[in-house]
Formats: C-alpha cells, structure tokens, sequence
C-alpha cells in the first residue's frame, strides 16, 4: 500500500525542494550554483593549457619553449587550486543549506507531532513516528 502511495504521487517539482528555506538558504544555493559554473569551466581550461604546453614543445628555440611551458605550468596550477577552491565551496554551501532546511523540517514535525491528540500515539508505534 505505501508503494502504491509513493508511486502515485510522481516526481517532486523544484519549488517544492525550497518550500522550507529562508533567505539565507537561497543566497548560499546561489553561491553554490556559481562555484558549480566555474568548476565545470575549468575542464575545458585544463584542456587548452594543456594543448598549448604540448604545442609549446614543438618550438624551435629550447629557451622560449622552456619560458613558456613554465608559464603554462604554473597557469595549470592556478587553475587546480582554482578547481579546489570552488569544489570546496560548492560543497560546504550545499551541505550548509542541506542542514538547515533538515533541521528546519524537524523542528516543524516534531511540533506537529507535540500538536496530535494523545489517541494517535495509541494508534501508532512509537519507531514509526
């Protein structure tokens, strides 16, 4: 019967996921998105330098070849610690807004539950609530 139930009532739209966040809650959702954004943008950077480190390679002057795969080297690890930093603080947004509205929703069913009638606890076992 509650399978029956959960299958019935389909795909939980966006808006609903937020229907307990406040300001705050959007404002680091937003962070997050943004740091998302930038991490996946880095992919195709770390691409790029590395076809230009590759190209630097097949330059006839050794020193130039050498000044320049330097420069692409410490470029490649600007944009690692770049990857690093917004990974990090994607995660510790979402985990921020995760806690938040989990604790939020707790608090609100467990007033909820203090609201009942005194007969629902009779009705129901004490792990199931």
């Amino acid at each position: 019967n509650d399978e029956e139930q959960g299958e019935a009532m389909g795909a939980v739209p966006i808006s609903a996921l937020f229907r307990f966040a406040e300001a705050k809650d959007y404002v680091l959702t937003t962070i997050a998105m943004m740091c998302a954004l930038f991490s996946g943008a880095n992919q195709p950077a770390q691409l790029i330098i590395f076809g230009n480190i590759l190209d630097a390679f097949n330059k006839g002057d050794d020193s130039e070849a050498q000044s320049t795969i330097n420069l692409l080297a410490c470029l490649y690890v600007a944009v690692g610690a770049q990857m690093a930093l917004t990974s990090f603080a994607q995660t510790a947004c979402m985990s921020a807004v995760s806690g938040r509205m989990t604790k939020k929703i707790r608090e609100l069913y467990f007033k909820a539950l203090l609201r009942q009638d005194i007969t629902f606890f009779d009705k129901h076992d004490q792990g199931s609530l």
